[in-house]
C-alpha cells in the first residue's frame, strides 16, 4: 500500500533507459517499472527501501507496470476522444535525463522538464474527464466527471486534496501530520513515511 500511495504522486517521474526516438505508450508500463526500480535500488538503502514498503526489485517493477497497464486503457480512450495528449519524444528525454539526475534529484521526483510534458492535459476546470490527466487542474471529481480544483481544508473530497493535505476523517481535507504522530497510512503524514503506526522522518535515498 505504501509503495501504491508513492507510485501515484510520482508516476510522472521515471529513471532508467535513454535512447532516441519515441516511447510509446504501450511501452511506458514496463519502461517505467523498469527505470524507475532500477534508480530505487540504486539510490536507496536496504532499510530505506523496506520503510517504502518494498522487498525486492522484481516486486517494484511488478507493482509499476500493473498500476500504469491498468491505466492506459483510460489514457488511450482520453487521447482517441482529444482530452488530453501523450507526448513519446518528452518520454524518450525524461527517461534519458532521470537516468542521468543524482540521486538526490531522482528521489525528489523533479530532475527533469520533461517529465512534466509528457501527458499534456487539454480540459479546463468545468470540462468532460475520464481521469486526473485530461485536466489542467490535475483532477477530475468522479461524481460529475468534471475537471475540478483539488479540494482544499476542510473542504469535501474523495481522494487527492491539495498539496499538505489528505483526505481524513468525514472526507474531509486534513493537514497531513508532523514526524511523531499517529498515522494509520502514509498519505496522512507530510514524511509520506508511516512506520509502526507513527509518522516517521522524510526517507533522503541519498545513494549514500
Amino acid at each position: 500500500m505504501k509503495m501504491m500511495k508513492r507510485i501515484t504522486i510520482l508516476a510522472l517521474f521515471v529513471a532508467g533507459c535513454g535512447g532516441d526516438g519515441a516511447v510509446g505508450l504501450e511501452q511506458w508500463p514496463a519502461e517505467f517499472g523498469d527505470a524507475y526500480c532500477r534508480r530505487a535500488f540504486e539510490c536507496c538503502t536496504a532499510p530505506e527501501i523496506a520503510a517504502i514498503g518494498l522487498s525486492t526489485e522484481a516486486m517494484c517493477r511488478d507493482d509499476f507496470a500493473n498500476i500504469w497497464s491498468f491505466l492506459v486503457p483510460f489514457l488511450q480512450n482520453s487521447i482517441a476522444v482529444g482530452r488530453m495528449r501523450y507526448d513519446g519524444s518528452a518520454a524518450a528525454a525524461c527517461l534519458d535525463e532521470m537516468a542521468r539526475a543524482s540521486c538526490v534529484e531522482f528521489w525528489q521526483g523533479n530532475p527533469s522538464p520533461s517529465c512534466a510534458e509528457v501527458f499534456v492535459p487539454l480540459v479546463a476546470e468545468g470540462g468532460s474527464c475520464g481521469t486526473g490527466y485530461d485536466c489542467t487542474t490535475t483532477y477530475c471529481a468522479s461524481a460529475t466527471q468534471t475537471c475540478a480544483r483539488l479540494p482544499g481544508e476542510g473542504e469535501s473530497c474523495e481522494y487527492p486534496c491539495q498539496l499538505g493535505l489528505f483526505c481524513g476523517p468525514g472526507r474531509l481535507c486534513t493537514l497531513q501530520k508532523p514526524d511523531g504522530e499517529a498515522c494509520t497510512e502514509a498519505v496522512e503524514c507530510v514524511s509520506w513515511i508511516c512506520s509502526n503506526n507513527m509518522c516517521g522522518p522524510p526517507i533522503e535515498c541519498s545513494g549514500a
